[in-house]
C-alpha cells in the first residue's frame, strides 16, 4: 500500500519484511516459474479446514510487498510435516520450498498472477489434504486490537438492552455491524455524514445535538471515522453530550496508513493520544487502548537520515474502550464548514 508523493511517499507493510528478505534463497527465487493450473490438486474445495483443536497454523509474517509474498508459518499439532504446500490462488497454485510449514522465513514473486483471496494447501502422505482460506487471519489472532474489539462486543452483550449509536455507519465497504456486533436486543441507529446503506441518520459527528435532538444512547462506536474528523476533541465532547453516564464509548482508528479519503483524511492516533482525548476534562475515564495488526513503514527513497526507520515498529490499527462519568467541562465550539469546505469526497 503506498501513499502520498516525493521523499514523503511510503509504503505500509507488515513486520519483519526486511528480515524475510534477507532469506531468500535460489530455490524460492524460482518459485515464481511453477505456477501449477487450477485443478484438483490445487483446488481449495478438495480440502478440509484444519481440524479445530487438533492442528493450529501459526502465522508470524504474510506480508505483500510489490507483488511479492513474504511469509512465515509453523503447522503445529499434525502428524509429521506436509509432503507439499501450495499457496493457492484465483489463477492456480505455487508450490512453497519445502520448509515453508516448519517456521522458515521465505518470500514468493507474485507478479502477473491475482493476490487477492490468497489460501494455504497442505497435503499429506497418507492422502489428507487441508486448506486455511486467509492464513493473515491466523496471525491476528491474538491482535491486540481485536481483542479489544471483542471486549467491546462483550460488554455490550453483558449489558442491559439499552440504545447505541455508530458514528461513520455507511456501508461503503461492505462492513455492517447492525445485528453481528450489537446484539439484537439492543437498539441500533446508524449516523453518517451522507445517506446510503446502513444509514438511519444525517449528521455531523462534531455536533451530535442537532442530529439526534433529545435523543440519549448507552453506548457509542465507531470504525475507521475519527482519522475522518476535522475536530476529534470536539467530536468526543459530543459523544458526552448524547451518552449516558456509565456508556460505553469504543472507537477504532489508525496508528498508521495511506491517506484515503482526502482531502478528509486529518489524523492518526497513537494508544498514547487517546488519552488526550478521553479524560476527566472531557468527561470519560479509559478502560483499554490497544494497538494492532503490526506493520512497517518503508521511505520510497531512504535518505540517510531515514535508514533503519523500516525496523521501527508500527500499527495500522489503534483503538480506545472508555466510559463516561461526567459531563464534560470543556469545549470547542467551532463549525466544521469554518475548517473544511469541501464535500465529504466518497
Amino acid at each position: 500500500m503506498s501513499t502520498g508523493a516525493n521523499l514523503r511517499r511510503a509504503v505500509v507493510t507488515n513486520p519483519r519484511v526486511r528480515q524475510a528478505r534477507c532469506t531468500l534463497s535460489d530455490a524460492t527465487a524460482k518459485l515464481s516459474s511453477r505456477l501449477r493450473p487450477s485443478g484438483p490438486a490445487a483446488s481449495p474445495s478438495s480440502a478440509v479446514p484444519l481440524p479445530a483443536g487438533e492442528v493450529s497454523l501459526q502465522v508470524s509474517e504474510w506480508a505483500l510487498f510489490r507483488s511479492r509474498l513474504f511469509a512465515r508459518f509453523a503447522l503445529v499439532g499434525a502428524d509429521g510435516l506436509p509432503t507439499r504446500v501450495l499457496l493457492v490462488l484465483p489463477d492456480g497454485a505455487i508450490v512453497l520450498p519445502d520448509h515453508a510449514a516448519s517456521g522458515e522465513a521465505f518470500d514468493v514473486d507474485l507478479s502477473g498472477h491475482q493476490i487477492q483471496d490468497l489460501g494455504l494447501r497442505f497435503e499429506f502422505a497418507d492422502g489428507r489434504a487441508w486448506f486455511v482460506a486467509d492464513p493473515a487471519e491466523a496471525g491476528l489472532r491474538d491482535d491486540p486490537g481485536g481483542k479489544l474489539f471483542g471486549r467491546f462486543a462483550a460488554e455490550l452483550a453483558a449489558r442491559s438492552p439499552g440504545r447505541v449509536l455508530e458514528l461513520g455507519s455507511r456501508a461503503r465497504s461492505g462492513n455492517v455491524y447492525r445485528g453481528a456486533l450489537v446484539p439484537e436486543s439492543w437498539e441500533y441507529t446508524g449516523l453518517d455524514i451522507k445517506d446510503g446503506p446502513n444509514v438511519d441518520l444525517v449528521g455531523d459527528a462534531h455536533d451530535l445535538v442537532a442530529a439526534v435532538g433529545q435523543a440519549r444512547f448507552d453506548a457509542v462506536f465507531s470504525i475507521a471515522t475519527f482519522e475522518h474528523l476535522a475536530m476529534p476533541w470536539r467530536a468526543v465532547v459530543s459523544v458526552n453530550e448524547i451518552l449516558e453516564v456509565g456508556g460505553l464509548v469504543y472507537l477504532g482508528s489508525h496508528q498508521a496508513f495511506p491517506l484515503h479519503e482526502t482531502p478528509w483524511d486529518f489524523w492518526r492516533f497513537s494508544d498514547q493520544a487517546w488519552r488526550a482525548l478521553f479524560n476527566t476534562a472531557t468527561g470519560f475515564e479509559i478502560l483499554e487502548v490497544a494497538m494492532g495488526e503490526p506493520a512497517n513503514v518503508t521511505p520510497t527513497f531512504a535518505k540517510q537520515a531515514l535508514l533503519g526507520v523500516s525496523d521501527q515498529p508500527a500499527f495500522l490499527s489503534s483503538s480506545v474502550l472508555a466510559r463516561k462519568v461526567g459531563p464534560a467541562s470543556v469545549d470547542w465550539i467551532v463549525p466544521t464548514e469554518q475548517i473544511v469546505t469541501e464535500i465529504y469526497p466518497h
